[in-house]
């Protein structure tokens, strides 16, 4: 799985110097678009505390939607894998992760780009009809690599959820500073390929291909199959390449969508399953596909250092509807939930645009609106009136 491509990675040659450490970076390094500035009501507490996020964005370059970006890619290229995989027959079904990477001195930041289609070439002349390739410019440090045995060896990181995954967790940063200790430049080319035989050896001079593994047997109605490829592409695109104008991962040989169409192949029916089975399968979070028992973790207040259980907002009004929970709270709290209600529920008060990327001034509107509505109210929050 992860561990063992971080595995082969480390054993993938390393160029002398490369000049692209400020052009290209991965996901997650980037901006907020306005459009996902904005603070809105995300969850509650225990204890009453309104929780504000941030509505998702899912790009590329978000610090907080990354990860979006990374879900929406993978159901994409697991869908089209399973298509092609179900529309062939026989050993074509069989499904590899290669990595393939140059052999050279110096690499700018075209350089890079452009040998992506070199390193196509190469997988195809390994045996790949064709694939997903996912472009990444960096490994681990050495430093990041320490770090990373360290949390295994004292329990507190599963390594079959790989390096790069723990980093991201660990780092929980888009500031590239924070990152230049962790990574090192070693451009590489993943690619989840269709490959009967695979020959390394067929490869031409100056690359070098290598065979991470084999995917599960592929059958349309078993998940596992799906879930297989899903953990792969997800855990590529957590790392990939970004820089403006280029893509992260892409097509190529007989997958290319100039060359396979699965609503031709497969039927509009068909490849309408596969779509569904791929977004079933990447709905599952990472640890769950691992096969853990997929139970999200407690999520703990900290205003104030409250630490009561966070519960999702879809859950308030049930929680509302008991007087006996309101009559506990302190009455500016109450006022907030209320106004929370009207702004998310029931959309009759909306805070100023002018407000969304301030949360001292979003708390605030929440105490004044809900102060000034709570009165005469018989449902939703009942306790209002008598408070």
């Amino acid at each position: 799985m992860m561990l063992e491509a971080d595995s082969v990675e480390s054993e993938l040659p390393t160029p002398e110097s490369a000049y692209y450490g400020e052009t290209v970076r991965i996901p997650g390094m980037g901006d907020a678009p306005n459009r996902c500035r904005g603070l809105t009501p995300v969850g509650f507490c225990e204890s009453g505390h309104v929780h504000l996020g941030r509505s998702s964005c899912d790009t590329r370059y978000c610090p907080d939607h990354w990860r979006g970006w990374v879900r929406d890619g993978t159901v994409s290229a697991v869908a089209r894998l399973g298509a092609y995989r179900e529309a062939a027959s026989g050993w074509g079904k069989r499904l590899l992760h290669v990595v393939a990477s140059p052999e050279v001195d110096r690499v700018s930041t075209e350089r890079f780009w452009s040998l992506r289609s070199d390193a196509q070439d190469a997988v195809k002349a390994a045996g790949g009809r064709g694939g997903y390739m996912v472009a990444h410019p960096y490994r681990t440090s050495d430093f990041a690599d320490e770090m990373f045995a360290t949390a295994v060896e004292h329990g507190n990181w599963d390594a079959r959820r790989g390096r790069w995954s723990f980093l991201r967790d660990w780092a929980d940063s888009n500031d590239w500073a924070d990152w230049e200790e962790l990574v090192e430049a070693g451009p590489h080319y993943h690619a989840l390929v269709a490959c009967e035989d695979f020959d390394p050896e067929a490869v031409p001079d100056g690359w070098v291909v290598k065979n991470i593994r084999s995917f599960s047997r592929f059958e349309k109605r078993d998940l596992e199959g799906f879930e297989d490829m899903a953990r792969a592409a997800w855990y590529l695109r957590t790392h990939g390449a970004a820089q403006q104008g280029r893509q992260t991962a892409t097509w190529f040989g007989e997958m290319h969508p100039a060359a396979f169409d699965p609503e031709e192949e497969l039927t509009k029916t068909g490849w309408h399953f596969m779509e569904e089975r791929a977004a079933e399968a990447v709905g599952l979070e990472p640890e769950e596909m691992l096969g853990g028992d997929g139970e999200e973790p407690e999520v703990r207040c900290a205003i104030d250092g409250c630490e009561s259980v966070v519960h999702d907002l879809e859950e308030l009004r049930t929680w509302l509807s008991d007087s006996s929970w309101i009559a506990s709270l302190p009455q500016k709290r109450i006022h907030r939930l209320r106004a929370v209600e009207m702004w998310v529920f029931e959309e009759t008060q909306i805070p100023p645009p002018s407000i969304r990327g301030d949360e001292v001034r979003v708390r605030q509107w929440l105490l004044e609106t809900g102060r000034m509505f709570t009165a005469d109210r018989q449902a939703g929050l009942g306790a209002f009136g008598g408070s």
